[in-house]
């Protein structure tokens, strides 16, 4: 009678390492010089879990030869923000083999824009490549109907995108700006293999999960150590905190190769308030948000830490101002902060109408003295107001995700 069966010594040793990986990127951030109160060390803790369970999702568990395009198991609205997403965008993830033949379809809906990034590999993975860009509004009839062929080998008709019949990992990643959260109509989006692959997926072997066990690690690894030096890396550009650097965010890290980001490290006490300024934005969509000091995205649906061209007002003398800070000021350019002291403010820009590259200017002022350091025809918001702001503002974000 055969006895039970036992893992092997590379199954342990898989095991073993991943473990190791997961307390060393523990310490790193315990460790490090900006942990510097409770808050920032719960929110290290936090994040190395959700790093494990964003690694499991993406190298786990993904099954190539039967993919869907995955929300929940990779950007939740404030469970699950890692990276920095961006509080207006839809973000869809499906990994497929790049010997197989898929089909992508589904309706556009009314969102500011929305397109299909295709990389072979993953952010963090040590060959990652850039291989496409698909703006939908190109592929999409005047029914808002869309159907796309994703190949190694050329297809019949012209909505066909090339994949690399090498690639093993290869992210069918999509983006999608919601502008107007409380009426936009979000995009639909389906994908299936038109053939399937042999072996077939649905159990894994013990091999395939040491290996994607492996991999995982190494992405938790390299996140740890990006969110770590991206601080410094920002400062160092800027020259200072509380200042700006501006810079393309590129497409060789993964990024969209049309985006445009200012990015500043904030540092405040909590009777302080930094106002932001610049002329007003000029870009297909643009947006201003947070992150605390591990690249996470706090809370955006019960709290006003972000706004977009539709969200935030310009001023009559045609500048965007915002005020970031703990408490409301009562204006209605708030960002609220989330109880971030230090911190990380974004300026994004897509598609810049005219090669526009804004000029942030910064000011830290005293909380209480806000309004003086503003146009006297600045917006303001009641406390009662603010409550049915952020209550409308909670019900749409949570909808996108079918909350």
């Amino acid at each position: 009678m055969s006895g039970k069966p036992a893992p092997s010594p590379d199954t342990e040793a898989a095991w073993q390492e991943y473990l190791g990986v997961l307390q060393a990127c523990r310490r790193r951030l315990l460790a490090h010089e900006r942990c510097r109160d409770e808050g920032d060390l719960a929110r290290a803790l936090y994040d190395i879990q959700m790093l494990a369970a964003t690694g499991f999702n993406i190298y786990v568990a993904p099954r190539r030869s039967h993919p869907n395009f995955y929300i929940h198991p990779v950007f939740m609205p404030f469970e699950v923000t890692w990276g920095q997403p961006c509080p207006d965008f839809m973000y869809r993830w499906a990994i497929v083999d790049g010997r197989n033949t898929y089909r992508v379809w589904g309706r556009r809906g009314t969102t500011r824009w929305a397109e299909i990034q295709v990389l072979d590999g993953f952010w963090g993975d040590p060959e990652l490549r850039h291989v496409a860009n698909i703006d939908l509004d190109q592929h999409t009839g005047p029914d808002g109907a869309f159907e796309i062929i994703f190949s190694p080998d050329r297809q019949l008709g012209e909505h066909w995108v090339e994949i690399p019949r090498t690639g093993r990992n290869i992210f069918l990643q999509s983006r999608e700006a919601w502008w107007d959260w409380e009426n936009d109509l979000g995009l639909q989006m389906r994908i299936e293999p038109l053939k399937i692959l042999s072996p077939d997926e649905w159990v894994l072997s013990e091999a395939q999960i040491n290996r994607r066990l492996r991999e995982a690690g190494r992405w938790i690894s390299k996140n740890t150590d990006f969110n770590i030096n991206m601080i410094s890396q920002i400062i160092e550009s800027a020259g200072e905190r509380n200042a700006f650097a501006v810079r393309w965010d590129g497409k060789d890290n993964g990024g969209h190769p049309n985006a445009l980001k200012g990015r500043m490290v904030f540092d405040i006490a909590p009777d302080e308030a930094i106002i932001v300024e610049a002329e007003a934005p000029r870009a297909v969509y643009w947006s201003f948000s947070i992150a605390d000091i591990w690249y996470q995205t706090p809370d955006y649906s019960y709290h006003q830490s972000s706004l977009n061209g539709a969200q935030g007002r310009i001023d009559s003398d045609n500048r965007f101002r915002v005020v970031m800070a703990l408490e409301d000021p009562g204006v209605h350019n708030w960002i609220d902060l989330v109880g971030l002291t230090q911190g990380m403010a974004n300026y994004r820009f897509y598609m810049p109408i005219d090669g526009y590259v804004p000029d942030p200017v910064v000011k830290k002022v005293k909380a209480k003295d806000v309004l003086a350091h503003l146009p006297s025809d600045t917006p303001r918001v009641t406390p009662q107001a603010r409550r049915e702001i952020l209550a409308r503002r909670a019900r749409s974000s949570l909808a996108r995700y079918g909350y």
